[in-house]
């Protein structure tokens, strides 16, 4: 009897102690987790507080009635104040939606779309990427329709171009190549391996921790947007692997799903 109950007490005290060393795991886990999360608010604040000090520079100088400035002078005053009111606007936007999709709080809406009309608006905006990475978009007729959000699929899209448009030296050039498949529209993003490569250890993550801990450093507006593409591209069941191709370059596959004829 004292055996049995000697055993009972060392297999509650085995118990004990495993759950004890699954806690402290976590808790270093969320330590972790938690420092990689302020380290990224620090980046954002910091690329906030440019933005704020470039527009602050700009409107003061407006306003500084000791000194007259031609028409050149306010247009460039002007077009710092937008770009810079753009990015602190892109960068809370970025944080909100990475936050939303980190707390499961957002849904995307699936609608029967024109895959061809989303690339062709994110090809024809005048975007920042578009200065450093001229896309070459090749795509058959209408076809099939796609099963995506049609807003979010281009802010994923804008989004993985203004990645791969910043990771890379530019002017360069990159094409696109949308051909139909058995589950739906492919499509192929050649002409950029270096840049590809380089992003390999985030395609398809979904997990802030890992994508925190990048062994790339990569700065905290560009780990924004990985994380944002990858849940929109996740939450539209859309795959996104790269592979080499036949000559050994790296190039970026994702894979659409179709519309059903019925939800046409």
């Amino acid at each position: 009897m004292a055996a049995e109950s000697r055993n009972q007490s060392l297999s509650t005290l085995d118990e004990l102690s495993k759950e004890n060393l699954a806690l402290r795991k976590e808790l270093a886990r969320l330590q972790t987790r938690n420092q990689a999360i302020w380290a990224l608010l620090i980046g954002i604040s910091r690329k906030l507080q440019v933005s704020s000090a470039s527009i602050k520079a700009a409107v003061s100088s407006l306003l500084n009635n000791d000194i007259f400035w031609d028409a050149s002078a306010q247009h460039e005053f002007l077009k710092t104040i937008d770009s810079s009111a753009d990015e602190a606007s892109n960068l809370i936007m970025l944080a909100a939606l990475a936050f939303r999709f980190e707390a499961g709080a957002l849904e995307l809406k699936r609608e029967p779309n024109y895959l061809q009309e989303i690339l062709s608006v994110v090809q024809n905006e005048n975007s920042s990427w578009s200065q450093k990475l001229q896309l070459e978009i090749a795509f058959p007729g209408e076809g099939r329709l796609a099963l995506v959000d049609y807003e979010y699929l281009k802010l994923a899209l804008k989004l993985l171009f203004e990645v791969l448009a910043a990771v890379g030296l530019p002017p360069r050039r990159a094409g696109v190549f949308v051909a139909e498949s058995e589950e739906g529209w492919q499509i192929d993003i050649r002409g950029a391996a270096k840049e590809i490569a380089e992003l390999l250890p985030f395609i398809g993550c979904c997990s802030l921790d890992e994508m925190l801990h990048n062994p790339k450093g990569f700065q905290a507006e560009i780990l924004l947007k990985l994380f944002v593409t990858c849940h929109i591209l996740r939450s539209q069941e859309i795959r996104a692997e790269a592979a080499r191709n036949s000559e050994g370059n790296f190039e970026l596959r994702l894979t659409v799903p179709a519309a059903s004829e019925q939800s046409r």
